[in-house]
Formats: C-alpha cells, sequence, structure tokens
C-alpha cells in the first residue's frame, strides 16, 4: 500500500504545474469543490464524533487523520474543510483547519448560525478534508476522504442593530439603534419607518455578508411578515409610512411588522439616566438617535441602582425589578417601579420613550 502512495507522489511532480493554479484558489474561499486532487491509499480523515461548541475550546477537533510517511523533502500542509449540512439547501463553506484536525469554534458556530439562525440546536454536519503535499513551493491537492458528525451550536450573547432609511446605512449609525431583547432570541425595535432596513449582530457589524434581512427576490418587501436569512440579502421596506413595531424572531427566522397603536407619541425634550453611580445627583442625558429612541455611551462607577427620567426631573421615570447582566440586559420599564441594578462598568445604554423598553450593553 505504501509503495502506491509512494508512486503517486513520485508522480505527482508531473501535476505540480497543473495543479499550481488550485493550490492557489484554495488558499482563498470558494464554493465549489476542487478538481484535480488525488486520494493517497492509507491517508484518511476519520471523525472524532459529535460536537457541543457550548463545552468545547476556541480551537475544535473535528478530525484525525491517518499517519502515511512521505517521501523525502515532502510535507503535508495547509489543511482545510469543506463543511455543509445536508438537512436544508445550502453551498459549502470551506475553513481552515490544522493539520491534528482542529477547527476554529468561531468559524463553525458562524456557519451553524448562519445556516440554522440563533437556535441551539443539534444538526447534521459533513466536513470534506483537503490539505496538500509540499515540496519546493509547489503543492498537490490531497483529498482526505469526508467525516460526518452532530454539531450542536453555542449559546451566546446576541446583540442586534438596526440600521437603515430611518437611521443611517454605516456601522456607527447602526449601533446606536440596538433592538430590544424581547424573548430569547427575540428582538424588537420600536419607532418611526418608512423605507428600507437591515441589521447585524454585534460579532458581524460592518459585515455585509452576515446581514439580517430577507432573500433577494424579495428586496424591498412591504409584507407585514416575511423570512429571514443572514447574507447579503433583500433589504426589509416598511409596509408603509408611521411608528411601527418591528420585530425580528432568530428562532424561527421570520421578520414581523405591527403597526403601533399610538401614533402621535407624547415627546420629550430630554431622556436621562440617574443613580447610585453618581449619587442621585443629576442626569446622564441621552441622544435621540431616532425618534423616540435615545443612546448613550457611558460609564458607571459603581453598583447599584439607576432608573430612566424625561426633562430631568421625577414627575415622568421609568424603573424595573431586573438586574443587567451580560448576557440579560433588557427589559421594559414601567413608570414609577423599582430601580434597575446595574454592576459598574462601561455600557451603551438605549430607551425607548414610547414603550420603556431599554437595552445596557456591556462593552
Amino acid at each position: 500500500m505504501k509503495k502506491i502512495s509512494f508512486l503517486i507522489l513520485s508522480l505527482a511532480g508531473l501535476l505540480f504545474t497543473a495543479c499550481g493554479d488550485d493550490f492557489t484558489d484554495w488558499a482563498s474561499p470558494q464554493s465549489n469543490l476542487p478538481e484535480n486532487a488525488v486520494e493517497i491509499p492509507g491517508l484518511k480523515a476519520s471523525a472524532v464524533g459529535d460536537i457541543d461548541l457550548a463545552k468545547a475550546e476556541d480551537a475544535v477537533q473535528v478530525f484525525t487523520l491517518s499517519t502515511e510517511k512521505l517521501p523525502e523533502g515532502y510535507t503535508f500542509a495547509n489543511a482545510r474543510i469543506s463543511i455543509i449540512t445536508t438537512e436544508v439547501n445550502c453551498m459549502p463553506v470551506k475553513i481552515n483547519a490544522t493539520l491534528d484536525g482542529k477547527v476554529s469554534k468561531e468559524e463553525l458556530q458562524n456557519y451553524a448560525v448562519k445556516t440554522f439562525g440563533k437556535r441551539i440546536e443539534k444538526h447534521n454536519y459533513s466536513a470534506h478534508v483537503f490539505l496538500n503535499a509540499v515540496k519546493d513551493g509547489q503543492a498537490l491537492l490531497i483529498d482526505a476522504g469526508v467525516v460526518y458528525f452532530d454539531m450542536t451550536s453555542a449559546p451566546t450573547r446576541t446583540v442586534i442593530y438596526l440600521f437603515g432609511d430611518f437611521s443611517g446605512w454605516s456601522p456607527e449609525k447602526a449601533k446606536e439603534c440596538a433592538m430590544f431583547q424581547t424573548d430569547v432570541n427575540v428582538f424588537a425595535y420600536y419607532g418611526k419607518f418608512d423605507g428600507n432596513v437591515k441589521a447585524w449582530d454585534e460579532h458581524n457589524l460592518g459585515n455585509w455578508d452576515m446581514c439580517y434581512n430577507t432573500s433577494k427576490d424579495k428586496d424591498g418587501s412591504t409584507e407585514m411578515s416575511g423570512p429571514l436569512e443572514i447574507s447579503n440579502g433583500g433589504a426589509i421596506h416598511s409596509p408603509e409610512a408611521g411608528f411601527w413595531k418591528m420585530e425580528m424572531n432568530l428562532n424561527t427566522m421570520q421578520y414581523t411588522w405591527t403597526k403601533l397603536e399610538n401614533q402621535t407619541p407624547q415627546e420629550y425634550s430630554s431622556i436621562g439616566v440617574i443613580g447610585d453611580f453618581n449619587g442621585w445627583g443629576g442626569d446622564v442625558e441621552l441622544t435621540q438617535v431616532t425618534p423616540h429612541n435615545w443612546f448613550v455611551k457611558t460609564t458607571l462607577s459603581k453598583d447599584g441602582g439607576l432608573k430612566f427620567r424625561a426633562n430631568g426631573g421625577w414627575d415622568i421615570n421609568w424603573g424595573a425589578d431586573f438586574t443587567v447582566s451580560d448576557a440579560d440586559y433588557s427589559a421594559q420599564g414601567v413608570a414609577g417601579a423599582a430601580n434597575i441594578n446595574v454592576p459598574a462598568g462601561n455600557y451603551c445604554i438605549y430607551f425607548n420613550d414610547i414603550t420603556g423598553m431599554f437595552a445596557i450593553v456591556s462593552e
């Protein structure tokens, strides 16, 4: 068997010129499987079992390679996988790997989320393993076979930023418009809309290929609800001008528009936060970034309670029996309710004065 593999590699020099372009292409992500890959008897990738990303290290073991000795002067390099699931219709994605079969947890999580959304579920995957046999700067593409495994995505803090015609299309403007978390993986923004919107999560802010939007064939759709996907796809258009609740459900990967009952909400000259962090001695004022939505980036110097209030007085104030944490950062403020408990730290603070919804997101 080894003689056969050595013979293949000895003849590889005849193929290096032809395969050089393939090797160059494979240094960059692509959708199509490579041509001219060869199999070496005795060299095969094996699965290591199911993967739970919640329990995994930053580098996740996906496969192992059987040992195959190479002729003098040859080395293995540039391992990568082409990962895909057969549960939905999608294209394979290339992810770099180490020669001992480890792959970035972040890239696996991103693929799972892009394919299935934010749901924490187990799904079936396959990974086609490729690597190069390299000598003197030339490379032969080796096909090490396919491994099959189940993988469960990891729960993570999710912050979704809505952006579009109502706010501006830059990442900087998007970060001023965090959606409020109303349920697990369900987010809403309440405001005045008359145009297109998309969204980013905090880990992909500014990456147009990782937008939450609808499909390209539905670009500019004014439907009351529709499918969400993660792509550089079609923008979602408000059904008509007015005040709306724009909801994105990442469990079902659906969006929904709901027209607000109050189309003439009360105006406030200012919204501020006040609390133990400043000795209840005056407001840290928020900026109104879109109609009735307010934002400030600030430091809370000590643990304790805080409230939101309007116009620098106590006649109109909002609180909640709620303790802010890194992952649980959003709730609905109620007029005259208890102080909101917040640990000391650096925060982006968001408030909607129509609903009392707030988000206090740690930096």
